[in-house]
């Protein structure tokens, strides 16, 4: 028996033994499979383009901020990157028909129509139910004739528009700390005086740089755009380059005494020294108020020192929190629950109406409806 289990034993390690010599052959024949990296070759790869392709001056850089830098200075002065950013400004505007675009011309149709059931509701009325047994009787009479006649009449419906807020219109002093500002640093806003600021470097040439960029957004805030009176460009300066949006749009762009549109290409030397930021060659921004959040992106090149200064006037108001309030006066003795509704005509139609400075539109204020109803029938009888 003790030699049943040694054979045993001695078939187990040769049976392990031969599995170790297998692996190793298998491990030295994949080595043998792979290529000699000494002798790649790249004629077969796929667009292979060389070494010396576009971007290899960043490859050594430890940080992004040489090709961050590129980036904004192509985007900026490029032909690519100025035809995306002006394109907002010249693109062809869509402009509504009111006239003759559907969309309009049938709103009050559709009005009307959805409010037809509600307008010819006219109350209960009384069923033959009861405790009376009716099904033997006899009538007095063979036949009943009846008249009624058709009156029409008209309805004068007009919308109002108030205002809630009972300072609607007053001025709302802003302070500096009504505006946020980010981005680089050694830009602010500073009061001056009533709704003047100033948006810009403090003192001096306080701005550094060979030919650097320096961004920053100032933004700020309001409920309603019609509350901001006034917002425009006083003057102010700039050195050396100053491109400034509000609301994403250019509303000024700077290279030295070169403004806007005689700017036409990116061969620019940096250093311009100081300009001015004359008030006319600053685009109007009241188009462009919206909303909420309103904001100014002001772009600044530097070349050894510089600065900028934006002098701007904002003049906000109280908001309106308008309401509208629908009044019908119809003839004496009618009302609109008597009859039903066969035609509505806008007297007042496409047009705005003004509290104080706010501007409100609406595709109809006053309309002229006609109804119909029948007079009470009166019976004859006959046998």
């Amino acid at each position: 028996m003790a030699k049943n289990y040694l054979v045993v034993i001695i078939v187990l390690f040769t049976s392990l033994a031969s599995a170790i010599d297998y692996t190793d052959l298998g491990k030295s024949f994949g080595e043998n499979l792979k290529p000699n990296k000494n002798h790649l070759s790249t004629d077969n790869a796929i667009n292979y383009e060389g070494t010396d392709v576009p971007g290899k001056e960043f490859s050594g850089s430890s940080s992004l901020s040489k090709m961050e830098e590129a980036a904004r200075t192509e985007a900026i002065t490029g032909e690519l990157g100025q035809y995306v950013e002006t394109s907002v400004d010249v693109r062809e505007q869509y402009v509504f028909d009111l006239e003759n675009d559907p969309m309009f011309t049938r709103f009050d149709e559709i009005n009307n129509k959805a409010n037809s059931l509600t307008d010819s509701y006219s109350d209960c009325v009384q069923l033959p139910v009861g405790a009376d047994e009716v099904s033997n009787k006899t009538p007095d009479s063979c036949f009943s004739y009846g008249a009624h006649e058709v009156i029409n009449y008209t309805c004068v419906t007009k919308k109002s528009v108030s205002c809630k807020n009972v300072k609607a219109g007053a001025p709302i002093p802003l302070t500096s700390e009504d505006f946020d500002v980010s981005g680089d640093d050694g830009v602010g806003v500073i009061k001056v005086s009533g709704d003047n600021f100033i948006f810009g470097t403090a003192g001096g040439a306080n701005r550094s740089g060979s030919c650097k960029w320096h961004y920053n957004t100032i933004k700020f805030y309001v409920k309603d755009k019609e509350q901001i009176d006034t917002i425009r460009v006083t003057g102010g300066e700039f050195d050396d380059w100053l491109y400034i949006r509000y609301n994403y749009n250019y509303v000024f762009r700077g290279i030295g005494g070169l403004l806007n549109d005689d700017i036409t290409d990116g061969s620019y030397i940096c250093e311009q020294k100081v300009n001015p930021l004359p008030a006319g060659s600053v685009k109007d921004m009241k188009p462009l108020i919206r909303n909420g959040w309103n904001y100014f992106h002001i772009t600044n090149l530097v070349q050894g020192g510089g600065k900028v200064r934006i002098e701007i006037e904002i003049k906000l108001l109280e908001p309106c929190d308008e309401e509208y309030e629908n009044n019908t006066t119809c003839p004496v003795g009618e009302t609109v629950a008597y009859g039903e509704k066969i035609s509505s005509t806008c007297t007042d139609p496409y047009s705005f109406k003004f509290i104080g400075v706010f501007p409100f539109f609406q595709s109809c204020w006053s309309w002229d409806e006609v109804y119909t109803r029948n007079t009470k029938a009166v019976y004859s009888e006959s046998e």
